[in-house]
């Protein structure tokens, strides 16, 4: 089913360009039509620049590795101090930078650009897993769609869609993405708009984490082992309900003793009324263990019951996510007419509910919340998070933050220039100045909880993907996050300025589209802002990137 989105550039004046964007389409299509002007009004000759960019995901590993996912900018300008009027939009589907020469490459280049190039383009379908080792890539990008014109105004629409991200070797996820941008500029004002949206996102799994880090889960005592699946409230199989695990594996390890010292051939009734203190009536009836029980059998079938519960226990840590993040929705827009109070930033967001592990669930939040609801989401989060690593000596390790945002509309050197910026969720993972100590600390508070395992039992493998990323980085000294580790989901902006020439008629835009008040969240200086919008400028695009080859490597 397509989607009809219209812009209006001209106000009440005479012309308007309407933007067809057909998401689930091979092709975005951009029309224009010219209508006749209203009885009487007068036509507004101001000039402009609307523009936008986004990033769905740009991550670092310090100089190690750096990942930006679907890069893309577009700028429609009926201003000659910025060059002929024109509308252009690009975008660069992958980017990959490290210190390994042979990571290194740029993919999928491609740009519609009204006049001077093909008005429209399409993307190909990415395969991320052709180009990228596994541990560091997965996923697909669907085929993009780019439209410009320039008559009867400058005008761009851009839509892309992404699946099933994995990078890192399972220290971040993220499922489907999808994301449309139009600009446009005209005699009334210039316009620039963003949406995007992200089904879920999912942050570091626990085992890889650590691993990571130099720590691993199999070689962590049973106390510590304990805390992490009390603060991950992790549902255990073979863990009666409301019964720790440590008293359980406790209970186990004391039976085993118990069952090693009966000399008899069977069990008996003092050694099974000794089980059933131990581990409870209901497990001792699971186990098949009466008086009359070999005490081999029995031995056999706590052993199998210990061994299998230790290994349930590593397997769910390893694979447990820390941060999980649902239903992630975007939008920003930059609106410049002839005046100020004509114009409009916005920059609006919602996340739905935000998970640490499987105990604490933090409620969606809108960013039309207040400022003190949006940081209480925040600090919750943050927390959740010292909760689960504080113990091990990692507090304040990880740190999000949600919709870092900047908005602005002001008149700078006689042009209204209005921008706007929001970045969905920002995570940092910030290695301890004395990681070392602290590793060696931890490892050293206690005999491994895989010291409880039977003689000849496999020892559970915990953290098994970062080894092909270790390898695939060269093995860096220190490890992978030695330099610790920076992801923005979802970041894009859009700025827009406008200027009606001296002798020319300002008409503002409709009341509707007075800006409201927004809670501030993040910096918010407004001269800052004004001088990003360069983003409607070189910045954006500039004439030397649109020169660039469509596919570097």
């Amino acid at each position: 089913m397509t989607k009809r989105t219209e812009i209006r550039l001209d106000g009440s004046s005479t012309k308007r360009t309407a933007v067809r964007l057909a998401t689930s389409a091979v092709a975005v299509t951009l029309t224009t039509m010219a209508a006749s002007a209203p009885a009487g009004a007068a036509e507004t000759k101001g000039i402009g620049t609307a523009s936008v960019s986004t990033t769905i995901l740009d991550a670092k590993l310090g100089n190690l590795l750096g990942i930006q996912l679907l890069n893309d900018s577009a700028r429609s300008t009926t201003d000659p101090k910025v060059g002929t009027t024109e509308a252009f939009a690009q975008v660069t589907q992958l980017k990959v930078t490290s210190i390994i020469p042979s990571l290194n490459k740029t993919v999928g280049y491609f740009e519609a650009k009204t006049p001077g190039g093909n008005p429209t383009a399409t993307g190909t379908l990415l395969d991320l897993g052709t180009i990228l080792p596994a541990s560091i890539g997965t996923g697909s990008i669907e085929p993009i769609n780019l439209s410009t014109v320039t008559a009867p105004s400058a005008a761009s629409a851009m839509s892309s869609r992404v699946t099933d991200l994995g990078f890192l070797a399972g220290l971040l996820n993220v499922g489907v993405v999808q994301s449309t941008n139009r600009t446009g500029s005209g005699g009334a004002l210039a316009d620039a708009t963003r949406d995007l949206s992200v089904d879920a996102i999912t942050v570091l799994r626990l085992g890889a984490l650590l691993k990571a880090l130099g720590i691993d889960l199999a070689l962590l005592p049973l106390s510590v082992i304990n805390g992490l699946v009390a603060s991950l409230g992790l549902p255990i199989a073979g863990l009666p309900a409301g019964t720790d695990l440590a008293t359980f594996v406790s209970g186990l390890s004391s039976s085993i003793t118990a069952l090693v010292d009966q000399q008899a051939a069977t069990v008996g009734s003092t050694v099974t009324g000794t089980l059933t203190g131990l581990l409870g009536s209901n497990v001792v009836t699971e186990l098949a263990i009466t008086a009359n029980t070999t005490t081999q059998a029995a031995l056999a079938a706590v052993r199998a019951t210990l061994d299998g519960l230790l290994q349930t226990v590593l397997d769910a840590l390893d694979d447990a996510a820390l941060v999980r993040v649902n239903a992630l929705e975007l939008a920003t827009v930059a609106k410049a007419a002839g005046t100020v109070s004509g114009s409009l930033a916005t920059a609006t967001g919602k996340v739905g509910a935000v998970q640490i592990g499987n105990l604490v669930s933090v409620p969606g939040v809108d960013l039309l919340a207040t400022t003190a609801q949006i940081n209480a989401a925040t600090g919750q989060i943050n927390t959740a998070l010292n909760g689960v690593l504080g113990p091990l000596g990692l507090g304040n390790l990880v740190s999000v933050r949600l919709f870092d945002k900047q908005t602005g509309v002001a008149q700078v050197d006689g042009y209204v220039k209005s921008v706007a910026s929001i970045t969905g969720l920002a995570l940092r993972v910030t290695p301890p100045a004395a990681l070392t100590q602290v590793v060696n600390t931890l490892l050293a508070s206690g005999a491994p909880v895989t010291s409880l395992l039977s003689v000849g039992t496999a020892v559970p493998v915990v953290g098994a993907e970062l080894a092909p990323l270790v390898a695939a980085l060269g093995s860096p000294a220190g490890g992978v996050l030695a330099q610790g580790l920076s992801v923005d989901v979802a970041r894009i902006a859009s700025a827009a300025d406008h200027v009606v020439p001296a002798g020319q008629i300002s008409v503002d835009t409709p009341a509707s589209q007075t800006p409201t008040s927004l809670p501030k969240t993040g910096s918010e200086s407004l001269p800052l802002l004004l001088g990003a919008a360069a983003l409607g400028g070189a910045a954006i695009g500039g004439r030397r990137v649109l020169r660039r080859s469509r596919t570097e490597s």
